[in-house]
């Protein structure tokens, strides 16, 4: 699983004619290392990114991706006490 966080906007990943070719996070920019990694056997699991975080920052709704994010790849609850630590499994 990959965190990742981007200062451009999810559309520049989508739009025809931007800089990343109508490729994802994980088919463009990041295509590489997951080749990589399947060259070792490993297997993805599906990766979350952050986009526009310098003149967009939600940190609040962010926090609240990645906890729903962790739960739903591990099917655990994720500790709400402390959103710092929103790895933190219970």
């Amino acid at each position: 699983m990959l965190t990742t966080s981007w200062n451009a906007p999810e559309t520049a990943f989508t739009l025809p004619g931007e800089f990343f070719m109508q490729k994802s996070v994980d088919e463009g920019p990041l295509f590489g290392f997951h080749r990589m990694n399947a060259f070792t056997g490993m297997q993805p699991l599906e990766s979350i990114h952050f986009h526009d975080v310098e003149k967009n920052a939600d940190i609040k709704r962010d926090i609240q991706r990645y906890k729903a994010h962790l739960s739903k790849l591990f099917g655990r609850e994720v500790e709400a006490s402390n959103p710092l630590q929103a790895h933190v499994m219970r």
